[in-house]
């Protein structure tokens, strides 16, 4: 019987510490999809420029619109997120940034600027609108900046020109517009360059022969550029002495200098009154809007006598 009894209070044990696992809680790990807030105090990149990937994924719709944001926000290593490459040759700097084809939305955030070991940026066909940042120009180890098929719109900056070490650029399937800076012009080392489709471009003479020539590796960044597209020219100024069209010198010069002339009533009323006037000798002595009166006081440098130019802009 004692061997029955102890047969029992094993099976017994057995059955309450099996009822006793099941009723233990038991720890859950986070969804693998969810993205934390980095501390970019303890990245093992520099701060700006991990500060510069979160603006970026939380300024593009990170969260809500990315297809590929694997490790995005998650620990303090940002050299692991999805389409970030850093190099030791850069002391561990962001050197490359590869998020094409990825529906990133909105602006691009003006801290792009601060990855500024970066080689190669590519945003190819995404849904990026608004202006180009002009803090791209910091970029200036950039290799190729690939922006093609977004919804950008606005002038290129005129920054773009610092980037002195680019070979390829392209800008094409957007909605550019404006005049190309003649900075881009400064992009000695540029292979390879794509522009069109775009907004309504227009170039100078010499900015247009750099876009269409060697360059233009497809042969199109002629299409993209339309004249009907430039400004009128800035009427001819109107330039005379110290009495011409009816400038008349009012005051002066007295001792120190100060000369006050009146431009009359009816010159007035043929001048754009939004544009400023400015007076000069060999140098520049008055500079703004024509007052209602018509009354212009300046100082003239040591030297010159009561002779001078205006400068106005006719309607």
């Amino acid at each position: 019987m004692s061997h029955l009894g102890d047969l029992r209070r094993l099976v017994v044990l057995a059955v309450f510490t099996m009822i006793a696992a099941l009723i233990v809680p038991v720890a859950t790990a986070p969804p693998a999809s969810a993205q934390g807030v980095t501390d970019c105090t303890a990245a093992t990149i520099s701060k700006a420029e991990c500060d510069a990937l979160v603006d970026l994924y939380n300024a593009t719709g990170g969260a809500a619109t990315w297809v590929s944001k694997a490790n995005w926000l998650l620990g303090d290593n940002p050299c692991g997120w999805y389409g970030v490459t850093c190099s030791n040759a850069t002391g561990g700097s962001v050197t490359l940034l590869n998020l094409y084809n990825n529906k990133l939305s909105d602006a691009i955030p003006a801290s792009i600027g601060n990855l500024t070991n970066l080689q190669t940026l590519n945003l190819y066909n995404n849904d990026l609108s608004g202006a180009i940042p002009t803090e791209i120009g910091n970029l200036t180890n950039l290799q190729t900046l690939n922006l093609s098929d977004n919804e950008l719109s606005g002038e290129i900056p005129s920054s773009i020109g610092n980037l002195a070490s680019l070979r390829g650029l392209y800008l094409g399937g957007n909605g550019l517009s404006g005049e190309i800076p003649a900075s881009i012009g400064d992009l000695i080392n540029l292979l390879s360059l794509a522009l069109n489709p775009n907004g309504c471009l227009w170039a100078s003479d010499a900015v247009t022969a750099f876009v269409t020539g060697a360059i233009d590796t497809a042969g199109t960044n002629g299409l993209a550029l339309d004249d009907a597209c430039m400004p009128a020219p800035t009427p001819a100024p109107v330039v005379c002495g110290a009495v011409c069209e009816g400038v008349t010198v009012l005051e002066g010069p007295h001792e120190c200098g100060v000369v006050k002339v009146q431009v009359p009533s009816g010159l007035m009323g043929l001048l754009d009154l939004s544009v400023p006037v400015s007076v000069d000798t060999n140098q520049v002595v008055f500079e703004g809007l024509l007052p209602s009166d018509g009354i212009i006081s300046f100082t003239y440098p040591d030297g010159f006598g009561p002779v001078f130019t205006f400068r106005a802009t006719l309607l």
